[in-house]
């Protein structure tokens, strides 16, 4: 399955995998500290049992709970994610029947069921054969006599099955599998036999075997060895060898979806086309000329406003009117997207609040916890964490359980669960800064951080069907600046700038303002109408007359790429083919750095950048064979920003690739030479260069350099002749 075409669905495989090697390390660390005792008991005949119990450690069971269920969340997110993802594709090439239905992976227990849940428009524009392979995988389906096919349906059900035991209360437990029980006894007694007992799950002091002793009197001394294998167990797992436990048969589970992923990914894949990339699309526009909707004397109004800015009142969905340098638009802001149908409300928010923060991010600055022991409980550190470069949010999710009441016992239950959110925030701040802390990312790799070299704000996300208005939260803490959003405003946010570096740097600058629910696209509206106000800030005088000097508001009034979204999606590609190249865990660190320098590359710049290599791509594709020809630009920076260059050269080979390292290299000397030392700073560089197949059109290439470039002054001005100073274009 390509991660570049349904990179969600990747994500959600990965992390479902890392928290499967988590359950079965601290499985193991359990069993390291020997928790099972064993017990004899003899009756007057000398029948005998042998008996085990099971001693768990605080948090211990808990914990693994936690990781256990995680693991089925993320399948179900795995299978929905297929759906959305291949809808997503589909739509690139038509316009869609109804592009506000849910798109997930349906599952019923009866064909009338799942008939009802295909009128909602689920499967809608997923290919025929995607259709046929969920509807073999429904428990209401018989044996398609297909091999493959069985065993996916057999895996829904399983997950299904699990994920219906853990809804009702079950909990993670211990199976015992007896083998060999051993019973001594003083002589001259003997045991004339011992035999194991059943396997079965171990609840409170469990029966694992069975003896006699010939001649037993009271006085008999007798001892026992269980003998027995205990493995994790869970509610209605009952194995079928001694082979079958329940992480065997949790691990099968994990990679029979993965197997069922690639083969439903696949048919997209076959369909030729444009591959969807996150964010790369928009069902409904979001920003559009306001005279399209609007009468001049309706925009009148607007005039009154000292910013240009204009919030229309009724309906269902939000509604601005902005004036720009360009004109007057339409601002629509979508409602929240829906959550999963078949899970509890509040693991459905934060898989919606992290998936948001990943798809129109990136996962690599998407980070999850494992649950920690403390006291005779469990705890989360967070339910999620953005870091990019030094900054950081800590993400606190609330989502109302139940029946709503009214709007003021609606905004009651908001201010109770804000303070006590902004309680857990200070926390985990608290955890994060006082060691370092080990952390899974967006794509299921692991990484410890150490959170007090990052400067951590934080923002309290609630989920909410029918979102109280007009609730203030004006407290905002001297030591944690925190953001009380709703999950409407969390994925303007993210669809509004599509970077996580912007989003943490808009939630770092509001983070000591008060916040009001429901009204962050008003405040984000009125802060870039002061940007696109303010006077740019003085160049760098090492940089004056290298290149074009340009400025742009810091937070766009235009949603990312509505300038041109092939263009401005063409960085978002770049991006994620640097973060899915295979690389060494001992480098994982230098990448996300690299990401994260990328990453903060002014939103209001991509789209000219990708335009810029688009063209370059088209222009050096008739190159004559065996010449090769280069365009480049690069973002000249100042002393305290890392350098980043783009490329495009019209063949790649090894001489292209030493040419573009000493390029990289030489533009790198000749930053150092302009500003000084940069000791902690790098200079990164990205080439396109065009493949030879017709898988994709590009390959990229990435290189980055620190510190002294080694070059001699004899290499600087043999480089010069082949590469002189760029003009600036």
């Amino acid at each position: 399955m390509s991660s570049e075409s349904f990179p969600v669905t990747w994500q959600h495989l990965r992390v479902a995998s890392a928290h499967m090697q988590t359950l079965v390390a601290r499985w193991s660390d359990v069993l390291d500290a020997e928790p099972a005792r064993t017990h004899v008991s003899v009756g007057p005949d000398g029948q005998g049992e042998i008996a085990i119990t099971f001693n768990w450690r605080e948090g211990e069971q808990e914990a693994l709970h936690a990781a256990f269920t995680t693991v089925l969340g993320e399948l179900w997110s795995t299978l929905d994610s297929l759906v959305v993802e291949a809808f997503t594709a589909m739509t690139l090439q038509h316009r869609p029947r109804d592009p506000a239905a849910s798109r997930f992976f349906p599952v019923a227990d009866s064909r009338e069921g799942f008939e009802a849940l295909l009128e909602q428009g689920c499967l809608d524009e997923v290919l025929k054969v995607q259709y046929q392979l969920v509807r073999a995988c429904q428990p209401f389906s018989a044996p398609s006599g297909d091999a493959t096919v069985d065993r996916f349906r057999d895996a829904v059900v399983e997950l299904l099955g699990w994920t219906n035991k853990v809804r009702d209360g079950s909990c993670i437990g211990v199976w015992a599998t007896p083998v060999s029980p051993e019973v001594r006894t003083d002589s001259p007694r003997s045991v004339l036999r011992a035999e194991p007992a059943s396997a079965r799950a171990v609840v409170g002091s469990t029966v694992v075997g069975s003896f006699v002793v010939k001649g037993y009197r009271p006085q008999t001394s007798v001892a026992a060895m269980a003998g027995t294998e205990l493995n994790l167990g869970f509610d209605g797992f009952e194995p079928t060898s001694a082979e079958d436990t329940f992480g065997a048969r949790l691990g099968r589970l994990v990679k029979t979806i993965r197997a069922f992923a690639a083969v439903f990914s696949s048919f997209t894949d076959d369909v030729p086309g444009a591959r969807p990339v996150r964010g790369a699309h928009r069902l409904t526009p979001t920003w559009k000329d306001a005279g399209e909707s609007w009468t001049a004397d309706s925009l009148e109004a607007l005039d009154a406003s000292a910013i240009g800015l204009g919030v229309v009142t009724g309906g269902q969905t939000l509604r601005l009117i902005v004036r720009t340098p360009t004109g007057v638009f339409e601002r629509v802001v979508p409602n929240a997207s829906p959550l999963r149908p078949y899970a509890k409300r509040g693991e459905a928010a934060e898989v919606a609040i992290r998936d948001a923060a990943a798809t129109w991010g990136l996962p690599d600055f998407v980070f999850t916890a494992p649950v920690e022991r403390k006291g005779s409980g469990v705890r989360e550190v967070a339910d999620g964490l953005l870091i990019v470069g030094g900054r950081g949010i800590i993400v606190q999710a609330k989502a109302r359980e139940g029946t709503p009441g009214d709007d003021e016992r609606e905004r009651s239950w908001a201010r109770k669960v804000v303070s006590k959110a902004k309680k857990q925030a200070a926390g985990t701040l608290r955890r994060v800064t006082a060691a370092a802390v080990p952390l899974v990312d967006g794509r299921g790799r692991p990484v410890t951080v150490d959170g007090s070299a990052v400067s951590w704000a934080a923002v309290v996300v609630l989920d909410h069907p029918a979102p109280p208005s007009g609730v203030e939260f004006t407290e905002v803490g001297e030591k944690l600046g925190t953001v009380v959003l709703d999950r409407r405003d969390w994925e303007f946010l993210f669809t509004q700038l599509r970077s996580t570096h912007a989003v943490v740097e808009y939630l770092h600058r509001v983070a000591t303002e008060p916040s009001r629910l429901g009204d962050e696209p008003e405040r984000y509206y009125e802060l870039a109408a002061a940007d696109e106000r303010a006077t740019p800030g003085s160049l760098d005088p090492a940089l004056i007359g290298l290149g074009i000097e340009t400025s742009a508001p810091t937070l766009p009034s235009a949603p990312a790429g509505s300038d041109g979204d092939e263009a401005h999606e063409l960085v978002r590609i770049i991006l994620e083919d640097i973060a899915t190249i295979p690389l060494d865990d001992a480098k994982q660190d230098d990448r996300r750095r690299v990401l994260a320098s990328l990453d903060s590359l002014p939103v209001a710049h991509r789209t000219d950048l990708g335009a810029f290599l688009l063209d370059a791509f088209e222009k050096l594709s008739n190159v004559q064979e065996g010449k090769t020809r280069w365009a480049f630009r690069t973002f000249l920076s100042a002393a305290d920003r890392d350098q980043l260059s783009f490329g495009v050269a019209s063949e790649f080979g090894e001489q292209t690739r030493d040419s573009f390292h000493y390029w990289l290299r030489l533009r790198h000397h000749e930053r150092v030479g302009r500003i000084g030392d940069t000791s902690d700073l790098i200079t990164i560089g990205v080439l396109l260069t065009p493949r030879p197949d017709e898988y994709r059109r590009w390959d990229t290439t990435m290189a980055a350099i620190g510190g002294d470039s080694g070059l001699t002054e004899e290499d600087v001005a043999r480089l010069e002749e082949l590469w002189p100073t760029p003009l600036p274009q």
